[in-house]
């Protein structure tokens, strides 16, 4: 694996994490969870 190949995934982990991350803070906020 590359270089450039492993900055994308961690581009793409840190991503999604970030968008989880609001997701879970949002509804713990409206009083899903």
């Amino acid at each position: 694996m590359s270089f450039d190949e492993v900055i994308k995934y961690l581009i793409w982990i840190i991503f999604f994490g970030i968008v989880l991350a609001g997701l879970f803070v949002m509804l713990k906020k409206t009083g899903v969870i």
